[in-house]
């Protein structure tokens, strides 16, 4: 893991995380704030919702999904990678074991974890940690495990994922080899809410290959421009929750976030990048989904 990102560290400094108050990107996640989410709770209790809410919060999903590309290294075809994200796994604990369930059917090259491992950055983290430590210890079984941090999530959370065997990308880059080529997976600090990214560092070096297939991981959707100008092959997000509350037809009320609402969940393309926005394992403030239920993904060059 690389030195601490100074920006991000003194706004963690500064409020702890306020959600109340826009961070540096002068953005307010409206699901983080006490007393929408205590509004929308005491509606799902009202009508009778709440229940069905939470058990659609535990239909767990596995979507599979196919990224071609002609700039696919030809030893990294049929490449799988298995994509978690939004874990928030203090709001429903009983995910934990539906999630070992179903990846310990599944095949896979590499694990990347897109950040938000619990809900805000206050209270114990003890509950993300046990977790964590339970699905790290089984899924490098099989793989490595690559990870970033989201706007919910501290730099000790990092050093805690770093001491247990997870590669932690801060605006850093992890070079993956197969026999003689190479693919790039590059992660971002949150662009959403701190504004801590910065693809210069992270794609430092990379431009010396010739021609290099680049995956981004990025916790949030946002950034997808620069993303895609910047030569990112595959782009992987989540953070919307892919609206987590909806109307039927998957149509999210709130997005949590500035792309376009074609991003704000499943497969999407930019010119020349192919996206993937997840609608993540857990929920955001509330226990509870409509016409949008959690999911792990597993993504096949």
């Amino acid at each position: 893991m690389k030195k601490i990102n100074k920006k991000r560290q003194l706004r963690e400094l500064e409020n702890s995380l306020n959600f109340f108050t826009p961070g540096t990107t002068k953005k307010t996640h409206l699901l983080s704030i006490d007393i929408i989410v205590n509004i929308i709770s005491f509606l799902l209790r009202f009508f009778l919702l709440d229940k069905t809410g939470y058990k659609n919060a535990l239909s767990l999903r596995l979507k599979k999904i196919n990224i071609h590309s002609n700039k696919i290294p030809k030893s990294f075809r049929g490449f799988k990678i298995l994509f978690i994200s939004d874990l928030h796994i203090d709001i429903i604990p009983e995910m934990k074991d539906i999630l070992l369930e179903l990846i310990n059917k599944e095949n896979f090259d590499l694990c990347c974890i897109g950040g938000d491992y619990k809900f805000r950055n206050i209270g114990t983290p003890f509950i993300a940690q046990n977790f964590i430590k339970d699905l790290v210890s089984e899924i490098k079984k099989k793989t490595d495990i690559i990870s970033i941090l989201g706007n919910h999530d501290q730099y000790e959370f990092a050093q805690f994922l770093d001491s247990i065997g997870v590669k932690v990308l801060i605006n850093d880059k992890l070079e993956i080899k197969r026999e003689s080529e190479s693919i790039f997976i590059c992660g971002i600090d949150d662009a959403g809410y701190y504004g801590a990214h910065d693809f210069d560092e992270a794609l430092e070096g990379i431009n010396n290959a010739i021609n290099p297939f680049k995956i981004l991981l990025s916790h949030t959707p946002d950034v997808f421009k620069e993303a895609e100008s910047r030569g990112f092959d595959i782009f992987l997000a989540g953070h919307t929750h892919g609206g987590q509350i909806c109307l039927p037809g998957r149509i999210p009320i709130i997005t949590e976030t500035n792309a376009p609402r074609k991003m704000v969940y499943g497969q999407w393309r930019y010119n020349n990048m192919t996206g993937y926005t997840t609608s993540g394992l857990g929920c955001s403030g509330i226990p509870a989904r409509f016409f949008c239920p959690p999911e792990v993904a597993i993504i096949e060059l």
